[in-house]
């Protein structure tokens, strides 16, 4: 059940908030769970990278280049940028989201072509969401990272996974309380994306 996941997303995004609940719903299905952080600039455009590594036993916190399971990206080339994580034939699901980063912003260079195909030069398989607009139709484009938890927790399915109720509830538990219904529906569109697209 050892299971190796990387979270690429940038400053202002939720990608630490989706890791923790990635995490308590892991621990809560009673898995041995350790994470760890790579912070780029604190303001938005910054790089943020989180490890969630779970098991029956976790030694370490940090996820080996090559060894991922999967690439949760919360915007499009923050998930390439981790494709070396990945074992080949291992999953991705990302957010279709771009967020221009400094250098395209300041002209220097341009945004790069993605598109699904970029992703299954290594991965096995490839989902975009469409995060922002779920989002949007929730009423809180900041849910974005939870429609992505939702698309994940459909994808993740099957014998000895956390059923959905596990992830309703820390989302419910660890989202602010003002928020919880308009995550709510954000994680239910995202998960109900996923049974109609894997």
């Amino acid at each position: 059940m050892m299971k190796d996941f990387v979270i690429a997303s940038v400053g202002g995004q939720g990608g630490l908030l989706a890791t923790t609940v990635l995490a308590s719903v892991f621990v809560k299905a009673g898995f041995d769970v350790k994470t760890s952080e790579v912070h780029g600039m604190a303001q938005r455009g910054g790089t943020v990278t989180s490890y969630v590594r779970r098991g029956d036993r976790v030694h370490s916190p940090v996820v080996p280049k090559g060894e991922a399971d999967l690439i949760l990206g919360l915007e499009m080339l923050e998930a390439y940028r981790e494709l070396p994580s990945l074992k080949q034939g291992g999953v991705v699901l990302c957010s279709d989201e771009t967020i221009s980063p400094v250098p395209v912003i300041m002209g220097e260079t341009a945004y790069p072509s993605l598109s699904l195909d970029s992703f299954l030069q290594r991965a096995g398989d490839a989902y975009l969401i469409p995060a922002l607009s779920i989002a949007r139709q929730a009423g809180n484009v900041r849910t974005s990272n939870v429609a992505c938890l939702g698309a994940l927790s459909a994808l993740l399915d099957g014998p000895g996974e956390p059923p959905a109720e596990a992830w309703e509830q820390e989302v419910a538990r660890l989202v602010p309380r003002r928020t919880a219904e308009v995550n709510m529906y954000a994680f239910r569109a995202g998960r109900e994306w996923m049974e109609k697209n894997r």
